[in-house]
């Protein structure tokens, strides 16, 4: 393959929506880095936008916001409801009373 190929596709990469990158723009510095958890880093994400939304969100406007896939989104929600970080209210998810301290 020549380099100019190599150059050609490295652009096109960069084009595509983040959703179709593994780590996004926020997180790259990191890729590579062992001792890095990215899964943390975009539940962390989704935790601080939510603090700054005391009525709650959907998954589609948290999805919008943080650059991360709706599936993404629907999936670190539910985990963060399950350890009682977050409450759901039909549609809506937003942090439990207490912020951060986990609400058994």
């Amino acid at each position: 393959m020549s380099t100019e190929t190599i150059i050609e596709q490295s652009t096109t990469t960069e084009a595509l929506s983040p959703f179709r990158t593994r780590w996004g723009r926020e997180f790259s510095p990191h890729e590579g880095n062992p001792d890095f958890v990215l899964s943390l880093a975009r539940g962390l994400r989704v935790i601080e936008f939510l603090d700054g939304h005391p009525d709650g969100l959907t998954i589609a406007e948290i999805s919008r916001h943080t650059a991360l896939s709706r599936a993404a989104v629907r999936r670190l929600l539910i985990t963060l409801q399950l350890l009682g970080y977050i409450e759901a209210d039909v549609r809506k998810y937003r942090l439990r009373h207490g912020g951060l301290r986990r609400q058994a």
